[in-house]
């Protein structure tokens, strides 16, 4: 059976008496180690940002913060079920109350109509009756715009 070596077993072993090629080629290690070491800081940056981002998504349809993403941990997946257990059990630190699924509170509810208000999903007149519409015109050209379909 082979014996492992490990890195530094071999580092030393010239006593600063190698030829220029391996001078060179131990730089060029360095310098390549260095760039796999920024490239991995790098990676990670990225996979904690993507995380946060898509916990933060997630924390937003429950109408919560989505600046609470940056406080659940790397091993919570980002989907909804993963989350919600999450803020069940950990929750209460942020102020939130473990809600069963269907049961939103009231603030999440209203959040929740005035994201879909502002995304363009609902029609602000849904629930009114033409008559009402017209009266609560407030230009000849709304009025014109209401009459015209």
């Amino acid at each position: 059976m082979a014996e492992e070596y490990l890195e530094y077993d071999f580092e030393d072993e010239d006593n600063g008496s190698g030829t220029d090629l391996v001078k060179k080629l131990r730089k060029q290690i360095d310098a390549l180690q260095k760039q796999v070491k920024e490239r991995d800081e790098i990676l990670a940056e990225y996979t904690t940002l993507s995380h946060e981002a898509s916990v933060g998504e997630i924390l937003e349809s429950f109408g919560l913060n989505p600046r609470i993403a940056q406080f659940i941990p790397d091993d919570v997946e980002p989907d909804e079920d993963a989350v919600a257990q999450w803020l069940n059990e950990y929750g209460d630190a942020f102020g939130i109350e473990a809600v069963e699924e269907g049961n939103q509170s009231p603030d999440a509810q209203a959040f929740e109509q005035m994201s879909e208000f502002d995304d363009g999903t609902i029609d602000p007149f849904v629930g009114q009756d033409l008559a009402s519409r017209i009266a609560n015109a407030g230009s000849p050209e709304e009025l014109s715009n209401l009459l015209k379909g």
